[in-house]
């Protein structure tokens, strides 16, 4: 245990610097680019740049009678430069290796190092996914988890590490599934439009009221994400009435919408087109090639079955009635039966059945591994109304859920009614229909126990006055209920549309493949008796207890090798079969055909007025808000175009946007305070020409032309981002802010000026990662799933989740890889200003409580990396302590320790130990804090 040794805790940097701006209209942002001319260099020593941006803040301090500050000493800068570019502290080699390199292009060398480094993509992506509202799970009541919604994370990664052209960047971003050619980097990239929250039981729900106001909403917050992100501006709060203060009315914010009012949220393949075709000629072949080679086996097998066939004892099936016996003592025939001998064909009539999947006839049953195996029938020829399903089925686990066993569904899913197991509650047995509508949990009824591999029977009866009834074994399971709707009852299924699957809950489900294996199914298109049910578990499927080692000892010698040739050739199939059947999947946009678009009153779904056409935003002068598109115009076109005027070197508001973005994370303030609101709301520009200059640079083909690490290298190589944070200019500009409008140059005082790098507190993500990092712990994988640090308790319906410290090197990667659940939060990571991943979050908030010292001084991982902290300083500086202490005063401090630093140091170590040292640096203003 380490102990409570006195501790350097937060200091509390009072207020920040406020700039104030010369008069600008209100529209200011609205208006085209006015890039000033850049001042001319006073060439003064010491500060001679030539960097544009310092000419500009130069020429504005020299207006006012004050001189540039000193440039940062080297320790200071180059763990400054490795924050902000990488998340991450530099090594003690790396300290020593600049602060020993005399070149005047020292500096320039290391950020093109860092800026080339994949370090620096994970770090300012995760300054991405706080303004994207980037989630991993859909929020609200079920907050169901997004499995492959990192890939969007992934893409913002990569993208940031190869440099992607901002403004593509942006097109993907919107449209990248339709931009051609189609890539899978392309629809990865539309991740960001569903990026955010998702109310999955509002969207569900039966009734058409709640959908329609949840996909207002659902549609607001993309507009907003969209208008915020991009521009600037708060276009949500157009929905119902003209925008109370900015230029954009009401019809704009519909206009807009009309561009995406065809984009869903969901899971999508991410094959393109090409190579969807290309899969599916390729698996076509192989299907063919595999399908010959099961019906040889299926030959070898049956004849050597029937040869073991005609040594066994007869079952009761054959020496009694082939069917379920009625009160009567008269046969009950089945509407249709599956016995899976050595296909899916229906014995009784024509209702066949096709595998799919990769779902297989082994050993006489159908097999069906969990994940995409089923079969499926031909359409009914005749309606179903009142029917009982029965199957004798095998659980491959007990611990699934959701899968179905034997459905009668109409309508490609959309309506059906099934047995299914464990869908609302583990190892429980229930009718599966769609919505819920006529399933209930089951009064009375008991957990599974049946262990794997063995037979369970089970039969469902709908009866005609809507009672259903399930039994298990022959006897009743739970008790039976009588079901209404006031949303409309659904209780035929028609003929020709309707179908019977196997092994799947429903066509479209998510998470509703069962695994396991089924003897036998059937249908009937009454509803069987208690009595009749029983007679049918006690006759039981037609079991014909022959082992696998019984029907392969009657091959004969050829037919052996034959049987063992083709088994090795269908395992090679089946392997690549598998390894090209699940395309990779992505939580992405889903588009659909768009409905038409109305303004509505108030912005209440049910008050439509007059229709509109996609546009863009009307205040703009250039590029035009007239999109040329008409109402039939298809979804891809309306996202294309509208991406091109997002992303046109014309618009003002885009690159202004992300320039000052981009300056916000450098500086810890942007030139404009409000980085998601340009508008009369927002904070004025302090340096409006600066600003401009910037915009205009970023987009020239002369200038950055798009590229977000020229800009990076321009701003930090500046001897304003270079700055000393210690200088009088800056103690003297720090003041508690005041929300101070000032309309005229002649108002502007010391306080109001950019004099410097301001120091500031990590992110939480930066600490957790700057610990793991010195401590010699931090995992370097990149990319792919995301670690989960939390216990999850749920299924399919509502989830929760507990928070964990989780030991292993798995969880040892960077934050940015820790998935985002909207309710599995990290108590350290929210001690320490980690914003919400539902909110839009373009400045995090930078707090000083109690709780902050208390969860460093107390968190698990903290403690546990500071163990591991003093233990790797003990291997490398040896048995000495004050070589201890400077070791550990290096790695986390980029400095040695002054004389009364290693004085009270090394005493503590010798009292308490090297772990006590680095506790007390961990938790020490000087690590969590750049200066």
């Amino acid at each position: 245990m380490i102990s409570r040794a006195p501790l350097l805790l937060f200091a509390f940097l009072a207020g920040a610097v406020v700039v104030i701006a010369e008069s600008l209209p209100d529209d200011w942002a609205f208006r085209p680019l006015k890039p000033a001319a850049i001042p001319a260099p006073t060439l003064q020593a010491p500060n001679t740049s030539t960097n544009p941006i310092d000419l500009f803040i130069y020429a504005r301090l020299a207006g006012r009678g004050l001189k540039p500050t000193p440039i940062a000493g080297g320790r200071v800068l180059i763990r400054r430069v490795y924050f902000d570019l990488t998340g991450l502290p530099p090594t003690p080699e790396e300290v020593e290796t600049f602060v020993r390199d005399k070149q005047p292009d020292a500096f320039e060398r290391v950020v093109d190092q860092l800026l080339a480094s994949p370090l620096h993509g994970e770090r300012w992506a995760r300054h991405w996914l706080d303004v994207v509202r980037f989630g991993e799970s859909q929020g609200f009541e079920y907050d169901r988890i997004r499995d492959n919604a990192w890939r969007y994370r992934d893409y913002v990664i990569n993208a940031f590490n190869a440099d992607k052209p901002y403004n593509q960047f942006i097109r993907e971003q919107l449209a990248g599934d339709v931009i051609e050619p189609v890539t899978q980097e392309g629809i990865v990239a539309t991740g960001f439009l569903v990026a955010g929250p998702w109310d999955q039981a509002g969207s569900g729900s039966a009734s058409p009221s709640v959908r329609a106001m949840v996909r207002e909403a659902e549609l607001e917050d993309m507009l907003g994400t969209i208008g915020q992100t991009f521009l600037g501006v708060t276009l949500n709060c157009a929905r119902c009435h003209n925008h109370k203060f900015d230029p954009i009315p009401q019809r704009d914010y519909y206009r807009i919408k009309a561009v995406f009012q065809g984009v869903r949220h969901g899971e999508r393949s991410l094959v393109t087109k090409e190579e969807e075709t290309r899969r599916a000629s390729e698996a076509a072949a192989k299907k063919h090639k595999l399908a010959a080679v099961e019906l040889r086996l299926a030959e070898i097998e049956t004849n050597a079955r029937t040869r073991a066939m005609e040594r066994r004892a007869p079952t009761r099936r054959e020496q009694g009635s082939n069917h379920a016996g009625s009160e009567t003592g008269v046969p009950v025939q089945p509407f249709a039966r599956w016995t899976f001998e050595t296909n899916a064909l229906d014995s009784v009539g024509s209702l066949h059945a096709r595998l799919e999947g990769g779902a297989r006839i082994i050993n006489g049953r159908l097999a069906l591994d969990g994940k995409e195996a089923f079969a499926i029938t031909e359409p009914l020829k005749l309606p179903l109304r009142e029917k009982t399903l029965e199957a004798w089925v095998a659980l491959a686990a007990l611990e699934q859920g959701g899968g179905g066993i034997i459905t009668v569904e109409a309508d490609d899913g959309r309506n059906f009614d099934g047995i299914v197991f464990a869908e609302r509650q583990p190892r429980r047995w229930v009718a599966g229909s769609e919505f819920y509508r006529r399933t209930h949990e089951l009064e009375l009824a008991t957990d599974e126990t049946t262990a794997p591999g063995q037979l369970i029977h089970i039969a469902l009866v709908y009866q005609r006055d809507h009672t259903i009834a399930m039994f298990r074994n022959g006897q009743p399971y739970g008790e039976p209920y009588q079901w209404t709707s006031e949303f409309g009852a659904f209780d035929t299924f028609p003929a020709g549309t309707s179908r019977v699957l196997f092994g799947k809950r429903h066509t479209g489900a998510g998470k509703a493949m069962f695994a396991g294996e089924i003897e036998e199914a059937r249908l009937y298109d009454r509803a069987l008796t208690r009595q009749e049910i029983a007679a049918s578990f006690s006759a039981g499927p037609d079991v014909l207890s022959i082992t696998r080692d019984k029907v392969l000892v009657t091959l004969t010698e050829s037919e052996s090798r034959e049987r063992k040739r083709l088994v090795e050739e269908r395992d090679t199939l089946l392997a690549a079969a598998k390894d090209q059947s699940a395309p990779p999947m992505g939580y992405v946009a889903k588009p659909e055909k768009p409905d038409a678009t109305f303004v509505l009153l108030r912005g209440e779904f049910d008050k439509p007025r007059e229709q509109v056409v996609a546009g863009a935003l009307s205040a703009l002068a250039k590029p035009s808000s007239e999109l040329a598109l008409s109402a039939d115009t298809t979804e891809a076109e309306r996202r294309r175009r509208f991406a091109d005027w997002i992303a046109s070197p014309e618009n003002p508001l885009t690159a202004r946007t992300i320039v000052n973005r981009v300056w916000h994370y450098h500086f810890g303030r942007g030139l404009v305070a409000t980085p998601n609101d340009f508008g009369k709301m927002g904070e004025r520009p302090t340096h409006p020409e600066l600003l401009d200059w910037l915009a205009g640079w970023f987009i020239s083909p002369d200038g950055a032309n798009w590229s977000l690490k020229k800009l990076h290298r321009l701003i930090v190589t500046s001897e304003t981002w270079r700055s000393s944070s210690e200088s009088a200019n800056i103690k003297s500009a720090i003041s508690d802010r005041r929300a101070t409008r000032t309309t005229t140059t002649d108002s502007l005082n010391t306080d109001s000026l950019i004099t410097g790098f301001r120091p500031r507190r990590l992110e939480a993500e930066a600490v957790r990662d700057a610990m793991l990092a010195v401590s010699g712990e931090l995992n370097p994988q990149v990319g792919g799933l995301s670690f989960r640090p939390f216990k999850h308790v749920g299924n399919g319906g509502q989830n929760e989740y507990f928070a964990s410290d989780p030991i292993g090197s798995d969880f040892n990667r960077r934050t940015v890889y820790r998935i985002c659940v909207h309710s599995a939060r990290d108590p350290l990571l929210d001690s320490l200003d980690c914003p919400e991943f539902s909110t839009r979050t373009a400045v995090r908030p930078n707090t000083t409580t109690p709780l902050q010292a208390l969860s460093l001084m107390n968190n698990s991982l903290v403690q546990r990396q500071a163990t591991k902290l003093a233990e790797r300083i003990e291997r490398e500086a040896g048995r000495d302590t004050k070589a201890q202490v400077k070791s550990l005063w290096l790695r986390c401090y980029a400095r040695e320790p002054r004389t009364d630093e290693l004085r009270a140091a090394t005493k503590l170590a010798h009292e308490q130990g090297l772990e006590s040292v680095a506790w007390a640096v961990l938790n020490s203003n000087e690590f969590v804090f750049v200066r």
